[in-house]
This record gives structure tokens, sequence and C-alpha cells, in this order.
């Protein structure tokens, strides 16, 4: 008389489904920890990004997220719940008390709500999908935050860096060389008379070069 168990059920059919029951859970866990593995190393890497097939690419885009499937949902249930409550309310316009007022306050009501509460619902999304949109952008073109690390910056760097050592050192010389040519035109006589020999500037009326000792002709 007590071989029955929860349900009418026998207590050895109990034990038998409670033994299955952890047995399926245990084998779920497994493959989900094999599936997993498999998806990080074969579909979810970005390298794998549009090297897929068509059913795996849709893998790999669902579970990066990149297209929110709450819009489409929410705008479903938007439109149902309108068209419910016109509906509804058109038929309590005969069965209320008063019959006309009250169905049309159902209609109006719901219409209203409906709408607020998708405008609030999408301006969220809204919201996720400029920062998603902007994290992408950010991703897939470097972004001043990481431009650091863009393999071309180093190079660039480089050969501006260069270019502006040449351009200060050609600057530096440049202005060398004037102060040099002052000093030379400073230096020189009036009248232009230089040595025959070494050509080195003299003095009106001397006789003998001081540098190389040649004779000046007068």
């Amino acid at each position: 008389m007590f071989n029955r168990g929860y349900g009418g059920m026998g207590f050895d059919d109990l034990e038998k489904t409670l033994v299955g029951y952890g047995i399926a859970i245990g084998l779920a866990v497994i493959a989900t920890i094999v599936l997993v593995i498999l998806l990080y190393v074969m579909i979810l890497p970005k390298s794998k990004n549009g090297k897929l097939n068509k059913f795996f690419q849709w893998v790999h885009d669902y579970f990066h997220m990149k297209k929110l499937y709450i819009e489409s949902v929410l705008r479903f249930f938007f439109i149902f719940g309108t068209i419910f409550g016109l509906c509804i309310g058109f038929f309590f316009m005969f069965v209320g008390k008063p019959p006309i007022i009250g169905g049309l306050l159902i209609m109006l009501i719901t219409f209203i709500t409906n709408r607020l509460v998708f405008e609030f619902n999408m301006m969220l999304i809204l919201l996720v999908k400029n920062t998603m949109e902007i994290n992408n952008r950010l991703n897939n073109k470097g972004g001043d935050l990481s431009f650091a690390d863009q393999s071309g910056f180093t190079e660039k760097f480089s050969q501006v860096a260069t270019t502006a050592a040449s351009a200060a050192s050609a600057a530096a010389s440049a202005a060398a060389a004037s102060a040099s040519n002052s000093v030379q035109n400073a230096n020189a006589p009036a009248d232009g008379a230089v040595c025959p020999s070494c050509g080195k500037p003299v003095t009106p009326g001397t006789k003998f070069c001081m540098v190389c000792g040649t004779k000046i002709p007068q």
C-alpha cells in the first residue's frame, strides 16, 4: 500500500526519473563546455569575421551583439498592444456603462500609453546602439585613443622627426655661414684690397701680406 510516490508514481520510477535527469544535466554541462570552447576557438575570434559561411557568420554576429533583436520585439509588442487596445475599446463601446465613453477612454489611454512606453524604450535602445557604433568605429579605425598602437604611427612619427631635424640642421648651417660672411665683410678693407697669393684682406698702404709675406703691389 506504500509503493506509490508523488503523483501516483512509484518510488522506483521516481528514482529512475531523477537519475535520468541527473545524467541529462551532466551531459548537458559537458556538451556546453565543449561547444563554448569550439565557439571561442573557431567562430568568435575577430580574425574570423567575414571568413565564415552564412550560418557561422550569423552565429559570430549574434554572440558579438552586432544587431539588437529587442528593437524588433518591442516594435511587435507595441503594434500588437496598440491594435488590441483599439479593438477592445471599440467592442467595449457596446457593452460598457456608459458604453461609448468607457470604450473611447480605453482606446485613448491604450494608444497614448503604448506610444510613450515604446518611445522611452527606443530612446534607451538608441543610446546603446550609438555606443556600440562608436566602439566599432574605434576598433576598426584605431581611434584617437589607440593611435599609438598603430603600426604606421611610429614610422610616420620617425619620418616627421627626421625631417624636422634635417630642417633644423640646415637652418643652423645657414645661420653660421651668414654669421661668418658678416664677420669677413666686417673685417674686409673698405677698398677691397686682398693679397694676390693667399687672398687675405690687407690694409691699404701695406707693402707685405701679414699672413704669407707676399709683396703687395701698390
